[in-house]
């Protein structure tokens, strides 16, 4: 029973360094795709295809990191040459009925500036949620690729201190 026990805990051992590093060889680096990891903010869907003229919708995600969010604060950029900016919605990261601080679209610069808070107590750590939803109509002609970046995030915490660390990423928008 020992050398049969032996055998088997030697076999788990060799199983788990192959799949070490086969993850280390063949996954992509952690700097790479933020999408899904605690502490990160991103736009989602991460890439999609749309015809110019089209609508295309896309959110910002947070997954937090063991903290609670009382408060976000995303500026955004896009193309304004293929892209134009329709709306912005709050999602459901900060309750049902957050407060909105700041919405300023600006399409001739293809940036995006949006701040709201939560009304009413923040409790840690907090969920996976959508701060905002965006609407954006592809300009007519539009053809190739447009970034849609986040290019600042600022959070706060359960006791509206800032949050510190958090990656973010944005997305690409493909005109056939």
């Amino acid at each position: 029973m020992g050398n049969r026990h032996n055998r088997l805990a030697g076999l788990c051992a060799i199983m788990a360094l192959t799949l070490l590093l086969l993850s280390i060889s063949c996954g992509k680096p952690a700097a790479e795709s933020v999408s899904g990891t605690p502490g990160s903010v991103f736009i989602n869907p991460k890439s999609q295809t749309a015809k110019s003229a089209g609508q295309i919708k896309v959110s910002i995600e947070v997954i937090p990191a063991g903290w609670g969010i009382s408060a976000a604060e995303v500026r955004v950029s896009f193309d304004p040459t293929k892209l134009e900016a329709l709306s912005v919605q709050a999602g459901d990261a900060l309750g049902q009925k957050p407060i909105q601080g700041v919405l300023k679209i600006d399409n001739a610069q293809g940036t995006i500036i949006y701040a709201l808070a939560r009304l009413g107590e923040t409790t840690a750590p907090g969920v996976k949620g959508v701060l905002a939803n965006l609407e954006f109509r592809g300009k007519s002609g539009a053809t190739g690729t447009a970034k849609i970046e986040l290019t600042r995030v600022g959070l706060s915490d359960e006791n509206f201190q800032d949050i510190t660390g958090v990656k973010y990423e944005g997305a690409t928008i493909v005109f056939p």
